[in-house]
């Protein structure tokens, strides 16, 4: 096919343009590559005179200059974070390389940079935990607003064998003193008082307020078991009028029976001493058996016990046996946030006549649950949150009835 002399001069020429075009513009987008690596290349400079500003705005240059850049600078802004201790925004960056696809050499480094993360976030963790069990000397302050269903009204001759319940609303204070102190190497003393304060918006008549000192000795007779010995003196007041003195000793076990699982016995002695009725002045003997399951963190748990007390009052009608199976758990979401619950059934037995129903023997079957969420602020700091409700049952009118209890609160620790 031959063209005419005017065409294919015309056709030549537009291919000619066509050609020039084409190939001017492949050194651009190779300028455009090597400007990125070029400026990327800065970059690394920069990151290793330790001048991090600068290495930032050069990563980011270089990526508009060439985006096949972007996984690498995601690694080495991850490494600028870690440097920075900005440790989120280190794993952000170092998971976004991840995704978008690194060389062999640079995935391991990604790698190191998340291990590293990991293990000094641990260690950071590690050492506050050992300076302040290192401490000898700690302080307890708590405090909690509190709305109670079930609260009895003063008793009168006519309401004492069915008397009026109502709700009120309460705020606990609690301050605490605990020192601890190692004995050679198996043995700790730990030595503590605790300050107790109700106080009601309406219900007055049961404002309580408790004194507690109190010592424990732990031995560690092995590494799978713990013997302790404890003391307890406490002293209460109901309106600021002196109502009950206790002394409270006891001893323990704790046994780890093989991982994970461990198992706890204890008894205590308590001798009270009740000011406004000695009647009511009795010695109790109670003793618990628990099992506990915890999952590979150790902090996650599960348990079941099982308590019996006597109590054998001055006066036979206050006597009682009371058996108690309790099953709880605690569930840690994260670091900072955990669950923790508790089911209880308790049937209490009384050895004589009721003083008021005086044909019947108290027998009481008690069914409890309690659930609480508690939030870490920091290492001195904790908030909480609290349901209760307890469902007694019982052959007695006036101790048939149920409670509950909704709170909130916070406990500081230093």
């Amino acid at each position: 096919m031959k063209l005419e002399k005017g065409r294919g001069t015309k056709f030549i020429k537009a291919l000619a343009v066509l050609i020039a075009l084409v190939l001017s513009t492949v050194p651009v987008l190779a300028d455009q590559g090597e400007t990125g690596k070029s400026i990327f290349k800065d970059g690394i400079s920069a990151y290793k005179a330790k001048n991090y500003r600068s290495a930032k705005k050069l990563f980011k240059q270089a990526v508009e200059a060439d985006k096949k850049l972007l996984a690498e600078a995601h690694l080495c802004l991850g490494k600028i974070a870690i440097q920075e201790k900005k440790w989120q925004l280190a794993v952000n960056h170092i998971l976004a390389a991840k995704k978008l696809g690194l060389a062999k050499n640079k995935e391991r480094e990604a790698d190191i940079c998340l291990a590293y993360i990991l293990a000094y976030g641990k260690l950071l963790k590690g050492g506050a935990a050992k300076r302040k069990a290192e401490k000898p000397l700690s302080y307890r302050v708590s405090a909690s607003i509190d709305w109670l269903d079930g609260l009895v009204v003063p008793l009168t001759t006519s309401n004492v064998s069915d008397p009026e319940r109502k709700d009120d609303f309460r705020i606990n204070l609690g301050v605490g003193l605990d020192y601890v102190k190692k004995v050679k190497e198996k043995g700790k003393v730990n030595l503590g008082y605790n300050f107790y304060q109700s106080l009601y918006l309406d219900a007055t008549y049961l404002e309580l307020q408790g004194h507690t000192l109190g010592g424990r000795y732990t031995h560690s007779i092995n590494q799978d078991l713990n013997l302790s010995v404890n003391y307890g003196f406490n002293y209460y007041s109901l309106q600021s009028n002196k109502y009950l003195v206790s002394n409270v000793p006891g001893i323990s076990l704790f046994l780890k029976e093989k991982e994970q699982l461990y198992g706890q016995v204890a008894y205590n002695y308590s001798d009270n001493d009740y000011v406004f009725n000695d009647d009511q002045d009795s010695k109790n003997n109670t003793i618990g058996v628990s099992q506990y399951l915890f999952k590979k963190n150790m902090k996650d748990f599960i348990s079941i016990g099982y308590i019996f007390a006597k109590s054998d009052a001055d006066l036979k009608r206050w006597d009682y046996n009371s058996h108690t199976l309790v099953l709880s758990g605690k569930y840690n979401l994260d670091d900072k946030n955990n669950i923790t619950a508790q089911i209880a059934y308790a049937n209490n037995k009384y050895q004589d006549n009721d003083p008021i129903e005086t044909a019947k023997k108290r027998d009481d079957d008690i069914w409890s649950f309690g659930t609480q969420y508690s939030l870490t602020v920091n290492e001195t700091i904790e908030i909480f949150a609290r349901y209760a409700v307890s469902d007694h049952n019982s052959n007695i009118t006036r101790q048939d009835y149920t409670s509950q209890t909704v709170a909130i609160g916070t406990n500081m620790n230093w």
